[in-house]
């Protein structure tokens, strides 16, 4: 791959690696790491994609993964809560840091099925392929995503607290 095809491809995608790596670890820090790691394999990777959407896919499951394995290394000593005043990123809306603080309360399945679901605008049996998992799953799961994100702004709301997106 070129680097004049690479720049390309990673201004194209780059803001939905980082809204995914950014969703998981909740750490701007961590999210440009994730990010770059993703790109750095995505550079590094002899797959020819014959779509787009097959590269976008490709790199979505790629930073799940290295997220996970961020979890997994015990990286994390200590997490620093997600503080929208401090933490603008230049690729979020405030609407988005709002779902964003909102969605990391979720377990990491429903909260990157949901992602996928609102930010990217998949189809279930996209997702499904994406995440390598069977697309009944990928229902189930944004079901009780939805559910658990129903919860805590009831919640929320009982305990007198600010409810996003009003």
């Amino acid at each position: 791959m070129t680097d004049e095809k690479f720049a390309e491809k990673l201004e194209m995608h780059k803001n939905t690696v980082y809204r995914l790596a950014f969703s998981y670890l909740k750490n701007i820090q961590d999210a440009e790491d994730v990010t770059q790691e993703a790109f750095l394999k995505f550079y590094r990777c002899d797959i020819d994609f014959s779509e787009s959407e097959n590269e976008k896919a490709w790199l979505i499951r790629v930073t799940a993964n290295l997220c996970r394995n961020y979890f997994r290394a015990n990286r994390f000593k200590k997490l620093v809560p997600f503080d929208e005043n401090t933490a603008q990123a230049p690729v979020f809306m405030q609407s988005d840091l709002e779902t964003l603080d909102l969605l990391s309360a979720l377990k990491p399945s429903y909260r990157t099925v949901l992602y996928l679901f609102y930010y990217e605008k998949y189809r279930t049996s996209e997702i499904a392929k994406i995440l390598g998992r069977n697309e009944n799953t990928i229902r189930t799961q944004l079901a009780r995503g939805r559910e658990r994100l129903r919860e805590i702004l009831t919640d929320t709301e009982t305990q007198g607290g600010i409810i996003y997106g009003k």
